[in-house]
């Protein structure tokens, strides 16, 4: 007959961590009793133990049979099946320890995790909500309910749960490290670092830097950046993604070389990593390499043919180059390239794309990106006009006023007002698709937007008399565009940068949006402002100066549909509309590039600008 207190010591060795004691305990205790479950169960999990986890499985479930009724035996299976990675066979474990006792925490968070691993986070919501009814300080709880959530894409409940874990286990340098991660993924840059931050306080650790540099790299902090990505690398040097982003941060600071060979070095350890292979092809396409660029483009295509952001940015290559064939086709990909974040509107009609006649029908063309965007690619409502279709446009609703009386648009509204019913629409920016246009065959009449004569006529008296008073030109000038736009740190400058390179043989008129009153630079142009800024006024004041000044922004493209000199401030790399290397534009034949020869260097465009100011 066996002697209960030798079960009773294997019990308390168990618990000690004694195992190997335990075990021979147990089984003398078994020889007496074969079906004592709880001799059973203490045996199965002895042998889960030691890794044998079928066999401790086997012992458990042999121990829930003989006992039917003690939860803590389905408990314990359930946790050996889950270590098997037998997720449905733990779940009906714990669902059987819950019916016997529904109040047991514990027994609701292992059934959450069950749920998880069987992917069914809703249900594992559900049963890490039940486990915190009963227990609101259960730690795994809260963090496990946070990994729910983000997988279920509620990301603001997931930071809060993470924030209530993060309070019971104040010092765990991992739930920082998770917290900054679900920030990040809600673009709070500045909060996500500040929690990998933390993280890296409490505990050195290469991929809480990584992502720390990788928020610095968000918030622009580039040099910061840089310095936390070389103490990940210094920490763990094959660390690939640090790497990767350490290539992102020294493209961003137009150090071209060395990202392009921190791409090559992820490559050589990862040759299939489609982000190193698109990022390497970007830089070599900013630095104007874009014949070495395109084949990574296609080798990153052949990988993930569906992969937006790549055929996106080969897009960007090939518009540049004038590859208008190919690179319209790419451009389509935008709706769903991350990073421009422009998704594509459902209005319950069919997408033209210039595969359907569209004679007879109502087409609504409509604005999608920036102000500038819609100002040059509005020129193809007459185009679609031609073909027979009643052409609706939609856009912003600062050009309202401006573009009333557009060639080849029967009715114009804002967006967001309602629609009249449509038989197909097509963003502004895919009719050069629908139409294929070439460079040969871009609708380039100027002008193809006209400014109201009354308000030309006002601003031509005002002009004159300044004019008369000075003896000198009278040029607009713009200096920066949309600060949310993804690319305008290349593109804008600051307007003491303007200030300072003007040649002082001109007077000089603010065409921002909206105007910057400030007195300017001591050592620079006075730019003067005008009392109207609205673009109707704006266009008026345009076709009343004798040539405008501006950055790659909506005044440059305002400027050239109106048919007006222009001198456009180019940044390297300039935006693919502008080609590569011209000093014309086939889209506005009154314009005038400049373009930067060193990425970020104004001085040699503004060095260009007396001779064009003395020849007016």
């Amino acid at each position: 007959m066996a002697d209960l207190q030798t079960l009773r010591e294997a019990l308390a060795c168990q618990r000690q961590g004694n195992w190997a004691l335990a075990e021979v305990l147990c089984r003398s205790y078994l020889q007496g009793a074969p079906c004592s479950a709880d001799a059973l169960g203490l045996l199965g999990l002895i042998e889960a133990h030691k890794g044998k986890l079928s066999e401790g499985a086997a012992l458990l479930q042999r121990a829930a049979q003989a006992a039917p009724a003690n939860p803590g035996l389905h408990f314990n299976l359930g946790l050996v099946q889950q270590e098997a990675g037998r997720h449905a066979q733990a779940l009906a474990a714990f669902d059987a320890a819950l019916r016997l006792r529904g109040d047991v925490d514990v027994f609701h968070q292992a059934r959450g995790i069950a749920l998880k691993n069987l992917d069914r986070p809703q249900e594992a919501l559900a049963a890490y909500d039940a486990a915190l009814q009963l227990n609101p300080r259960l730690f795994s709880a809260h963090h496990n309910r946070a990994v729910a959530l983000k997988q279920l894409g509620r990301l603001d409940e997931a930071i809060d749960a993470w924030r209530a874990a993060l309070a019971l286990q104040p010092r765990s340098a991992d739930l920082y490290n998770s917290l900054g991660i679900a920030l990040h993924q809600q673009g709070q840059h500045a909060q996500a670092l500040a929690a990998f931050e933390q993280a890296v306080a409490l505990q050195p650790d290469a991929m809480a830097m990584m992502n720390a540099g990788v928020s610095l790299l968000e918030l622009k902090r580039h040099d910061d950046a840089l310095a936390m990505l070389d103490r990940a690398l210094a920490l763990q040097p094959q660390l690939a993604d640090a790497r990767l982003n350490r290539g992102n941060v020294l493209a961003a600071l137009e150090r071209h070389g060395e990202a392009i060979a921190d791409y090559q070095a992820v490559l050589a350890a990862r040759p299939g990593d489609v982000d190193a292979l698109m990022n390497l092809a970007n830089t070599l396409r900013d630095s104007g390499d874009h014949s070495q660029a395109q084949p990574w483009y296609d080798q990153a295509l052949a990988l993930d043919p569906g992969n937006a952001g790549v055929r996106w940015n080969r897009a960007l290559s090939l518009l540049a180059t004038g590859d208008y064939a190919q690179g319209w086709r790419d451009y389509q990909a935008r709706a769903q390239a991350d990073k421009l974040g422009h998704r594509a509107r459902d209005f319950g009609v069919p997408l033209w794309l210039g595969d359907a006649s569209v004679a007879g029908r109502t087409v609504l063309l409509h604005a999608e990106q920036g102000l500038g965007d819609t100002l040059q690619f509005c020129r193809y409502a007459a185009a679609v006009a031609a073909l027979g279709a009643r052409v609706v446009l939609e856009v912003q609703a600062p050009l309202v006023g401006l573009l009333q009386g557009l060639e080849g648009v029967a009715q114009l509204v804002a967006r967001g007002d309602a629609l009249s019913p449509i038989d197909l629409h097509c963003p502004l920016l895919s009719v050069p698709l629908a139409l294929g246009t070439t460079l040969d065959t871009i609708p380039a009449s100027v002008p193809y937007l006209r400014a109201e004569p009354a308000l030309v006529a006002h601003w031509q008296q005002f002009l004159a008399q300044r004019k008369a008073a000075t003896g000198r030109p009278q040029i607009g000038v713009s200096w920066s565009g949309n600060a949310g736009y993804w690319n305008d740190h290349r593109r804008s400058m600051a307007k003491a940068v303007m200030q300072r390179g003007l040649p002082p043989c001109a007077d000089y008129w603010s065409l921002q949006k909206p105007g910057d009153a400030s007195d300017g630079v001591p050592d620079g142009q006075p730019i003067l402002e005008f009392a109207q800024s609205d673009f109707a006024n704006t266009a008026a004041q345009i076709c009343a100066l004798d040539a405008v000044i501006s950055v790659d922004t909506s005044i440059g493209h305002l400027t050239g549909a109106l048919g007006r000199p222009l001198w456009l401030l180019l940044s390297r790399p300039a935006d693919w509309r502008w080609l590569e290397e011209r000093t014309d534009s086939p889209w506005y034949p009154t314009a005038r590039l400049l373009r930067q020869t060193t990425p970020g260097d104004w001085a040699p465009l503004f060095a260009q600008l007396p001779a064009l100011v003395r020849a007016l």
